[in-house]
């Protein structure tokens, strides 16, 4: 009798390992996939701020040949009449206003998407800082920072994941989340649109993430979780109220 009581402790004993290792998430693989994330959109959206100076030049370029072309329809017909002339000076003065336009144009977008880029620039650069020193020290502190700019740049680009959002052993509650970086701060948690079970978007980052029913969280408020593209589904174990 003894010797079973002893087997039935060890199974429990077990059983709750291995639900706690379910629970827990390796932090280092979760944050380099965010920050590997944010990295590739960043990269994206300078190419495309590139990609954006490059066509407004071309659009020039074109809108020089057509002025270009007209002139030279205006010198071979010279010899036409006055009527002719004036409709050609209208299409030259047309031109001449749509090139205009194109310049003041193009010069406005090229400074924004300069801007941009260099924006991005600064946005990567400020990753690899929070990512390096937390790597070197993965202490609360700098894992809040590294966290911290991770959500507010996603934040910022709208780089998101989408996420079914489920409750067990029923669904009907409301989730909550929070950045480690505004509990921090003590800012106000958010919530999702929809009770679970949901498909909602949220800005990748790691978050404190709990269900409430009838204003009383039913889920542990200090549970984290890190939401990356690589978060299909986030589930949330009800069990007492906390």
């Amino acid at each position: 009798m003894r010797t079973i009581s002893i087997i039935i402790l060890l199974v429990l004993v077990l059983a709750a390992f291995a639900n706690s290792k379910e629970e827990n998430q390796d932090e280092k693989v979760f944050a380099n996939s965010a920050y590997q994330q944010l990295i590739e959109k960043l990269s994206q959206i300078e190419v495309e701020a590139l990609s954006k100076i490059k066509q407004n030049k071309n659009a020039i370029r074109g809108a020089k040949e057509k002025l270009e072309k007209i002139e030279k329809m205006k010198v071979a017909n010279n010899e036409m009449l006055t009527k002719s002339l004036e409709e050609l000076e209208a299409l030259v003065t047309i031109a001449r206003e749509k090139l205009e336009n194109e310049n003041n144009l193009s010069k406005k977008l090229e400074q924004e998407y300069k801007q941009r880029r260099i924006e991005v620039m600064n946005e990567k650069r400020e990753l690899e800082k929070y990512m390096t020193a937390w790597q070197e020290d993965r202490s609360e502190g700098r894992l809040t920072l590294m966290a911290g700019a991770i959500t507010k740049i996603a934040r910022k680009y709208n780089i998101t994941a989408n996420v079914r959002w489920k409750t067990t052993p029923k669904p009907g509650a409301l989730i909550y989340y929070q950045s480690i970086y505004q509990r921090d701060k003590g800012a106000e948690p958010s919530s999702l649109n929809n009770p679970s079970e949901t498909t909602e978007e949220i800005g990748i980052g790691y978050y404190y993430i709990w269900s409430v029913r009838n204003s009383k969280p039913t889920s542990d408020r200090n549970r984290r979780i890190w939401i990356t593209e690589k978060t299909p589904q986030v589930t949330i174990v009800e069990n007492s109220q906390k």
